[in-house]
């Protein structure tokens, strides 16, 4: 599913492409086409020509809730993940945590990374749990993401 934000995150990644002056794929140059032919009609929706309109049952409420509990989840990935390449000093990183003791201080990480938000007291160990196992989310379980990753929080360099 294509939401305003993942939308917005490929035109920034498409401008840091043609920044980069890496050339446009030919499926670029065939969305371009499309969309600028769709633009030019004064009849068309401009927002809705570039994926920027929420649709029926989705908002920008819920797309944040997905990118915060992704945030959550990376924290617990990262936290039992035994891959000690990424620390600065991994002599001096502590040992990775079991599944269990993560999940059960993972709302201490929501509550101080999102502070005085209402909704961090969602992030309850009961609730963390059931969407860590959440079988049709096991992207959220995966260290290492990508900016096409689904719910990924942060940018990325081409």
């Amino acid at each position: 599913m294509t939401t305003p934000l993942i939308q917005r995150k490929r035109f920034d990644k498409f401008s840091k492409q043609l920044d980069a002056g890496i050339p446009s794929t030919e499926e670029q140059i065939q969305w371009l086409i499309h969309v600028f032919s769709a633009l030019s009609d004064p009849n068309r929706d401009t927002n809705k020509v570039l994926g920027l309109n929420y649709t029926a049952g989705h908002s920008l409420t819920d797309e944040k809730a997905r990118m915060k509990m992704d945030i959550v989840m990376h924290w617990v990935a990262g936290a039992i993940s035994t891959d000690t390449s990424h620390p600065i000093d991994p002599n001096n990183d502590a040992p990775a945590l079991g599944i269990e003791d993560a999940l059960l201080k993972a709302p201490e990480v929501a509550a101080m990374v999102f502070g005085n938000d209402p909704d961090a007291a969602r992030y309850n160990y009961d609730y963390l749990k059931k969407c860590w196992y959440d079988k049709e989310k096991t992207f959220r379980q995966e260290l290492n993401r990508g900016s096409d990753s689904p719910d990924v929080f942060y940018d990325f360099p081409i």
